[in-house]
């Protein structure tokens, strides 16, 4: 890695520029783009600026009117040999303006410089998405895309309407017990589903495997639950009295927080009373709190409160504990993923429309054809001479 030169040779290739925040480097973009249309005559049409969001790209394009206008109104003081009415300049720029006044033809960067001035609203200076929805009008045909296809900019009401139906479908006429269960879960609020449904729809290459049951998730719940009963009728005193011994000692830490871990030999009696009260009023509140008993025997519950999680038993009542705490509710979360992936592109391609992961999913160098790239590329080196993005520039 070498320091920065912004007035040294401009590159011919490609040039990597690491800084952190507030160091410069829309600064270095601006200079960058003024020498490339003052000294090497490249149209200010011809210079692809891609940045991440409208604001970062209304301010690139703030600070290159800024710095385009400051050139010029120094290089023609200069010229005009009126020193005393310039503006004041920064180090980096004063040096340029001498050098081009001192040039044989000082009117050509100046008369340069204007005419990017007038162009400057016009320049492509745009979102990353921006850019590839100008990629996508250019090249639909070849990319097998409607050229008018429109842009979903925000899709939170599509998701916010898919995870209402599908709670509504999916939860709402559930019986009461699974429903508490599944409202027992903080993960599945509809605010928290509404979140994961964004990142889902967000990730075009997430892979979202098919739920290894084919068993309702409620119907797998309730032959859980009703198994993890039977057995613990028949193991349980005996699972907790190992369970004491299991816990005992320094650095090992009770399953679940109401019962001392000298004290877990009460684990089956108080499961029994907190399924009593579970069955007879279904809410929310009472299915944690059987849950919660439910997962200290869990195998996967004991790996986070033992020293050595490997001491953790994986047979037996531990197994069946862990089946019912994570099998339905993981199968549940799996149907949801799917759900939203396939409803939401349905719903859009219906209406003509892509997200922003959709954009860049059309147009994945990995998903495409060769001829297909060479055709972009093509296409790219015609239209622009030079294409900075963020803190890269890549000269075409």
């Amino acid at each position: 890695m070498i320091n920065l030169n912004l007035n040294g040779t401009l590159p011919s290739g490609t040039e990597v520029i690491e800084a952190s925040a507030g160091t410069g480097k829309t600064y270095a973009l601006s200079h960058r783009v003024l020498r490339l249309i003052a000294e090497q005559g490249v149209p200010m049409e011809s210079i692809l600026v891609v940045t991440f969001t409208r604001a970062a790209a209304a301010e690139i394009r703030r600070r290159i009117r800024d710095r385009l206008n400051l050139a010029a109104t120094a290089l023609a003081m200069a010229i005009a040999q009126q020193a005393e009415n310039s503006p004041v300049l920064d180090e980096t720029l004063a040096p340029l303006i001498v050098s081009w006044h001192s040039s044989s033809d000082p009117y050509e960067p100046l008369l340069r410089l204007l005419k990017a001035l007038d162009q400057v609203d016009l320049a492509p200076i745009n979102t990353i998405h921006g850019f590839i929805k100008t990629l996508i009008r250019a090249n639909g045909p070849l990319l097998a895309i409607d050229p008018m296809v429109g842009l979903q900019e925000n899709n939170q009401e599509l998701l916010f309407n898919l995870v209402t139906h599908w709670r509504r479908c999916k939860l709402s006429p559930s019986s009461s017990p699974w429903q508490a269960w599944v409202h027992s879960h903080a993960d599945l609020r509809a605010d928290q589903l509404l979140k994961l449904a964004q990142l889902i729809d967000d990730d075009r290459d997430m892979q979202i495997a098919n739920p290894k049951h084919a068993t309702d998730p409620e119907q797998l719940w309730a032959d859980l639950e009703q198994r993890f009963h039977n057995a613990l009728a028949s193991q349980g005193d005996e699972t907790a009295a190992a369970l004491v011994a299991l816990c005992k000692g320094k650095g090992n830490e009770t399953p679940v927080k109401i019962i001392p871990k000298t004290r877990l030999t009460e684990l089956p009696s108080r499961l029994e009373i907190a399924r009593q009260q579970f069955f007879l009023d279904p809410s929310p509140r009472n299915a944690k709190t059987y849950r919660h008993l439910c997962q200290a025997f869990a195998t996967n519950r004991l790996r986070l409160v033992l020293a050595d999680p490997s001491q953790a038993p994986t047979a037996g009542l531990h197994h069946l504990a862990d089946q019912l705490c994570y099998q339905p509710i993981e199968q549940l979360l799996q149907r949801f993923c799917l759900h939203i992936k396939e409803q939401a592109s349905g719903q859009r391609l219906a209406q003509n429309l892509l997200s922003f992961s959709d954009l860049l999913e059309r147009v994945d160098p990995e998903k495409l054809e060769p001829d297909q790239l060479i055709a972009l590329k093509t296409w790219a080196q015609r239209k622009y001479k030079c294409c900075l993005i963020d803190e890269v520039v890549v000269q075409l």
